[in-house]
């Protein structure tokens, strides 16, 4: 994934959302989470997610980080290398709304095709809970603007320098007040029907990566909660 050139991309075709910043009309923080997911999910160990989280703060980008109590140690320690990590919050995940939304349904099913060691109820339940970090950092920043960025999301640059410079001047321009954006993987589908979307993983957005405004951000997690519960009960199915 050619990550820089995606978000160059952006600012050209969209001159009237992204421009060079001229004032302080505009702040941005990237907002992460390191979750511990169990034993269950072993795609990666805790020292390589470290490891790319480490690229990514070395950038000089404004970090708020959400982490497991049982790794906020092994991140006080990257913390006192990197002062732009402008805050660090324990949180447990049966605390997120979307996650105890989730487990309110007791027999929900996941999907028939999925990714070994990767694809676990509490991964999908993780992917579902991005906008929940992004809403829960509202309280603790007084930034214009919130980016949600994975944590390990450093291991997908193909040129790691030029992407990381790409989200350095990303939090160094002007953004429009009024903005929610999110990258896509693949385009409108008219012909699918409902059941065979459930029977598989689908990314029809890149979910490493999201950025809005406040108001946005929070008209998101509010319709997100409402939505989440119907569909659930629609097709018991985590997907």
């Amino acid at each position: 994934m050619k990550q820089a050139s995606h978000l160059s991309d952006y600012g050209r075709t969209h001159p009237e959302t992204l421009r060079p910043s001229t004032s302080a009309h505009t702040k941005l923080v990237f907002v992460t989470a390191w979750i511990d997911l169990g034993p269950e999910h072993t795609e990666k160990t805790p020292a390589t997610r470290l490891k790319h989280f480490t690229r990514l703060a070395a950038s000089g980008i404004s970090l708020f980080v959400f982490v497991s109590p049982s790794n906020i140690a092994a991140l006080e320690e990257v913390r006192n290398e990197f002062p732009n990590i402008v805050g660090l919050r324990s949180v447990r995940m049966e605390d997120l709304q979307t996650v105890q939304t989730i487990r309110s349904f007791s027999d929900l099913k996941l999907p028939n095709s999925l990714t070994n060691n990767k694809d676990t109820h509490g991964f999908l339940e993780l992917m579902l809970a991005k906008i929940d970090f992004v809403y829960q950092a509202l309280a603790y920043t007084d930034a214009t603007h919130l980016a949600w960025i994975d944590f390990n999301v450093a291991h997908v640059f193909d040129d790691s320098v030029n992407a990381l410079e790409a989200l350095l001047d990303l939090q160094q321009r002007e953004l429009a007040p009024s903005l929610l954006t999110f990258p896509v993987i693949w385009g409108p589908q008219t012909n699918i029907k409902l059941g065979e979307l459930i029977q598989k993983v689908n990314w029809r957005f890149a979910g490493g990566f999201f950025l809005g405004d406040r108001r946005s951000l929070e008209h998101r997690y509010n319709l997100c909660g409402d939505t989440l519960r119907l569909f659930l009960a629609q097709v018991n199915t985590l997907v």
